[in-house]
């Protein structure tokens, strides 16, 4: 009886110490799905995963490939240093939110600028949605109902689309915006 005790507690202990270490570094524990990481060993400037719904996590490995650019680590490829700027591109405000709360979960909070916070109605907020690292890295939240000249002007790093782009207008726009710094498109639709 004492040692089923004994061997209880230290089980205990050990799923305590691998929660905090997940809670640290989300993306260091997970097990990735063979189209997931195919994705992320993917070297191409224009990378797509599309599956079915709710099938092979294709946000979740988008957003990933963002939060390692951002870092400047990637596990398989060679990236720009930070700082960077990626924009995550979703259909709607509504979708926007959701993706955002992955893109929360999906972070390591010790390497975000101090005071970044996520609110389940407001997300990184209302108006301008960011995401900024310590190392002066940002993701930006946009959807793609904004028109394509409300997304001139920028010089960005990595876009990803969350869904099929609104137009062909705001693809070409978006790919525009990566093409002076030799930039990422991904596309999880």
């Amino acid at each position: 009886m004492v040692a089923n005790v004994e061997a209880m507690r230290q089980a205990a202990l050990a799923a305590r110490r691998l929660a905090a270490r997940s809670a640290d570094d989300p993306l260091a524990h997970i097990r990735w799905l063979p189209p997931q990481e195919a994705l992320h060993r993917c070297p191409a400037r224009r990378k797509l995963l599309r599956a079915g719904n709710q099938a092979y996590g294709k946000t979740t490995a988008g957003l990933a490939e963002l939060i390692w650019r951002c870092l400047g680590r990637h596990p398989h490829l060679r990236v720009q240093p930070p700082p960077i700027e990626a924009w995550v591109l979703c259909a709607s405000w509504s979708q926007s939110l959701a993706i955002q709360g992955k893109l929360w979960a999906l972070c390591p909070k010790r390497l975000l600028k101090p005071g970044q916070r996520y609110d389940p109605v407001n997300g990184f907020g209302a108006h301008a949605p960011t995401l900024i690292f310590a190392n002066g890295s940002k993701i930006r939240v946009k959807t793609t109902k904004q028109r394509a000249l409300d997304l001139a002007g920028a010089t960005i790093d990595v876009a990803m689309f969350d869904e099929p782009p609104a137009s062909q207008r705001l693809y070409s726009e978006v790919t525009k915006r990566v093409m002076a710094r030799n930039g990422v498109i991904l596309l999880t639709l």
